[in-house]
């Protein structure tokens, strides 16, 4: 087990999901930081487990675009792994 925070991540998997407020841009920086903690973690590197990105609160009027998310997060630089924004 992996714990950091109020992060909590297990070893047995298949996927890694994240759930995103969409309307703050300050937790952003911070999921940043504690996805590349992760994904550069030995136990991680070795799976090619997809990741799955929920942006919650899209219904709100400042809720960021995917596309937003992708590039704050950098997720075009991930060719490891899939990945994909819901």
């Amino acid at each position: 087990m992996y714990k950091k925070k109020n992060l909590i991540f297990l070893f047995f998997f298949k996927g890694i999901i994240f759930v995103i407020d969409s309307a703050d841009t300050g937790r952003l920086a911070v999921l940043k930081n504690e996805l590349d903690i992760i994904l550069d973690n030995p136990s991680i590197k070795s799976k090619a487990a997809p990741l799955l990105f929920f942006a919650n609160k899209m219904d709100l009027k400042e809720a960021m675009a995917p596309s937003v998310i992708v590039e704050i997060l950098k997720l075009s630089e991930i060719t490891s792994r899939s990945w994909n924004i819901w």
